[in-house]
């Protein structure tokens, strides 16, 4: 066997041509679904206009990805990439709206004017603001024993000379 019988036998395998006929059927389709998603938000579906889009968008980028971008006709491993790249999104949003659904759980912070900036409650010095910088754990190697900065407040009341 040749070397270019070799190129010629492996290039008919990898290659997929693909009708015009279907591109413009998948077009066609493509712009039905377009109008369609038009033509169902002017009804009032309630809460489910949101759900009916969505569905829609997920099946025209379905027929965008498998026919357009050829992964109907690719080796199974592009499918499996894509899979993949679906369950991290999916993942993803289910922490979102873990995180979404959770955030009552908790009592809101006080408002910002009840704890002014670098106020950390201290008892020792209730006149002074107490300043951090970082808030990282150093190595023991790297830490420096020094207390915090001290900045004593200044009464709104009084006037400098």
């Amino acid at each position: 066997m040749s070397r270019q019988s070799t190129v010629d036998s492996r290039q008919e395998r990898s290659e997929h041509v693909v009708p015009v006929r279907v591109y413009v059927a998948v077009f066609a389709t493509l712009l039905v679904m377009t109008a369609t998603t038009t033509v169902i938000s002017s009804v009032d579906l309630g809460p489910w206009n949101t759900v009916v889009a969505l569905g829609i968008a997920a099946f025209k980028a379905t027929l965008v990805v498998l026919f357009f971008m050829h992964v109907k006709y690719s080796p199974r491993l592009t499918a499996t990439v894509i899979l993949g790249g679906l369950f991290w999104l999916g993942i993803l949003i289910a922490l979102t709206f873990g995180d979404f659904a959770t955030r009552g759980w908790l009592p809101p912070p006080p408002p910002r004017e009840e704890r002014p900036l670098g106020f950390s409650g201290r008892k020792d010095r209730p006149g002074a603001v107490v300043i951090s910088f970082g808030g990282t754990r150093r190595p023991a190697a790297m830490r420096v024993n020094r207390p915090p900065l001290r900045v004593p407040r200044r009464d709104s009341g009084t006037k400098e000379p």
